[in-house]
């Protein structure tokens, strides 16, 4: 193969980065676009010495789980790859993504059952990010294209609830006509509650004195609207920056999941499918099969959704989070839903485990880890081990990490039982797997 060529492609996998895979003179052929099933004629665009890279010229046969995708901006935006796919098709794509990384890095044998399918497909996302580009006339809150700082959707998504959509297209019509005054504005991030309340943050380059000045107005225009926060500093965490300025309306903005409330700081990090998530608690409960007589760890807790929905089946819930606003978020969310079993330690967690493990009344019959995309670091993962745990519940939001951790903790002594994927992210390649660990023997 070289690069240019075209060639007819027979299309029969699906990559873990939404690519269809076909195979060509014995090499894997990623195409982009593409869904197991089509015949097409690509043209080759990278040949390495393993596989190679290709671009859809012309749809000879398309695969049955095709369909018409209903965002006019699907071709060009990059936060979706599969609205072209039928649901069930996707579905069973990201079960194929599980188990392919569960067998070709884990090494293990585990039934990968179907993914549990999401409440809503659309209209899902209590949190979405814009980027804005200040361009005069042209100005707007914008979705990347597909790899590159070109415009690839607007505020319309259709994958953000309809409070968010709402919210960050009001503010957009009132900074428009401001634009040459916002060259330092970055990003802004819109979260809602299941009250239909939101809040907007600002993320800039720079002081903005001049939105304090437009803040009433931006909360009066957009009525959803709670607050409005300006974030920058030097970034500590995805796109935001160390500093916090409350610009108008109410600092606390609160979240309900399930039966649990929880006061969510502007920044801090939730599941953005609500409803999947409660699902997602309710399996994590039945894996923990909690009597009331167990130590719970819940590490990389985060602000304590996890802990908290645990803790009225435990003895005693012990959060470990290495963010410090966290923690301390953790705790009050503990205290407001009468969760008065629970402690919350900040700072790096193989330190915490190790410590807490040296305290008999500490160490852990019970852990759940939920940590970032990168996975758990090996250090995380051997204190896990040396706990004890008879049960450790993993989750995770990329399989490939979860299959490379998962090979360690076997290796440590402990069995994987159980491995449920959920969608927490329909139109997208992306999968989220709640596994059950058990400590052999």
């Amino acid at each position: 193969m070289e690069i240019g060529q075209t060639v007819r492609l027979a299309v029969d996998g699906v990559a873990s980065q939404g690519q269809g895979v076909a195979r060509h003179q014995g090499m894997a052929v990623f195409v982009d676009g593409a869904l197991p099933g089509d015949v097409a004629e690509a043209e080759i665009c990278f040949v390495g010495k393993r596989y190679a890279q290709a671009k859809i010229m012309r749809i000879v046969s398309p695969s049955p789980q095709r369909q018409e995708p209903p965002c006019p901006y699907f071709a060009a935006c990059g936060g979706c790859v599969w609205q072209n796919a039928k649901y069930e098709a996707q579905l069973e794509y990201k079960r194929q993504i599980v188990a392919g990384a569960i067998r070709r890095i884990a090494h293990i044998s585990v039934e990968v059952p179907p993914v549990v399918a999401s409440p809503a497909v659309y209209g899902y996302r209590n949190r979405s990010t814009w980027h804005w580009t200040p361009a005069g006339e042209r100005s707007r809150f914008s979705l990347f294209a597909a790899g590159s700082h070109d415009f690839g959707g607007g505020v319309s998504c259709i994958l953000a609830e309809e409070p968010v959509r709402e919210t960050a297209a009001a503010l957009e019509n009132i900074l428009l006509p401001l634009a040459n005054r916002f060259s330092a504005l970055r990003h802004i991030t819109v979260r809602g509650n299941r009250q239909g309340q939101t809040v907007a943050i600002l993320t800039a380059a720079g002081d903005l004195p001049q939105l304090e000045r437009i803040a009433p107005q931006m909360l009066q225009t957009a009525p959803r609207l709670t607050a409005l926060w300006l974030n920058d500093g030097p970034t500590v965490s995805g796109v935001y920056g160390r500093n916090w300025h409350l610009l108008a309306g109410a600092p606390d903005f609160y979240d309900h999941f399930a039966s649990w409330s929880f006061q969510v700081p502007p920044g801090a990090f939730l599941q953005v499918n609500r409803a999947q998530s409660e699902n997602l608690l309710q399996w994590i409960g039945d894996m923990a099969a909690l009597q009331g007589r167990e130590t719970v760890w819940d590490v990389y807790g985060g602000v304590g959704v996890i802990g908290v929905s645990l803790a009225a089946a435990a003895r005693r819930v012990i959060g470990i989070e290495s963010y410090e606003p966290a923690a301390q978020q953790a705790a009050a969310n503990a205290a407001l839903n009468g969760s008065e079993n629970c402690r919350f330690y900040a700072g790096k967690a193989e330190k915490i485990c190790l410590d807490l493990a040296q305290k008999a009344d500490c160490r852990p019959q019970v852990i759940v880890v939920d940590p970032p995309r990168s996975g758990c670091d090996a250090k995380v993962i051997q204190a896990l081990c040396k706990s004890g745990a008879e049960r450790i519940i993993y989750v995770s939001c990329n399989p490939a990490t979860l299959a490379r951790d998962l090979a360690q903790f076997t290796a440590q002594g402990y069995t994987v039982r159980r491995l449920q994927p959920f969608d927490m992210f329909p139109q997208t390649c992306h999968v989220e797997c709640v596994t059950l660990m058990m400590k052999a023997g």
